[in-house]
């Protein structure tokens, strides 16, 4: 009788087993039937909602399938993967493990973040080229030199971001340095 009634128990507590399906947001009106899936959730071939990967940004919705990947991941098919190639630490955003957008202070240069001048105040992204540079600092072919306190060239009357653009009088211009005339020459053009 003992072993008549464990089974009978046995046959009771298996045939009221509950499926709980944890990711649906509504029901139908018999209360056991999923109508819609929570955010994040799919349904699966037997109707009840299932997780998408914590990987997936972008997923199919009717399959689950990932889309798309958050930073670091790279899709492969339909799910993510981690991204096997070594990181860029300046890297601020990868898309199919490729570095897309660097980090603040730094700019895409085949592929690799490289770091902006800096000296450099102010770096055009687009042509790659410093525009201005803090003071003190003068912008010399995009590039940010110490900008000399006075003249320091012996000759010169006037500087333009630390390079002489005119001679002192006596003086002329010969491949960028004043040099001085002749005392010799009476006179001079």
């Amino acid at each position: 009788m003992k072993v008549l009634l464990l089974i009978l128990l046995a046959t009771l507590a298996v045939s009221q087993s509950i499926t709980v399906n944890s990711g649906c947001k509504q029901y139908a009106n018999d209360s056991s039937t999923c109508v819609v899936c929570s955010q994040r959730f799919y349904k699966d071939s037997k109707g009840l909602c299932q997780p998408v990967s914590t990987l997936c940004n972008g997923y199919d919705s009717s399959t689950g399938a990932c889309t798309s990947c958050y930073d670091g991941y790279i899709l492969l098919e339909v799910i993510c993967i981690a991204n096997s190639n070594p990181k860029d630490p300046n890297c601020a955003n990868y898309s199919n493990g490729i570095c897309n957008k660097c980090s603040r202070g730094y700019y895409l240069l085949n592929s690799t973040c490289t770091a902006v001048d800096p000296l450099c105040k102010t770096f055009n992204y687009t042509s790659l080229l410093c525009t201005e540079c803090y003071q003190g600092f003068s912008n010399v072919n995009n590039t940010c030199v110490v900008q000399p306190a006075s003249p320091t060239l012996s000759g010169c009357a006037s500087y333009n971001n630390s390079v002489c653009i005119k001679c002192s009088r006596n003086y002329y211009m010969n491949q960028g340095v004043c040099t001085q005339v002749n005392t010799n020459c009476k006179s001079f053009n």
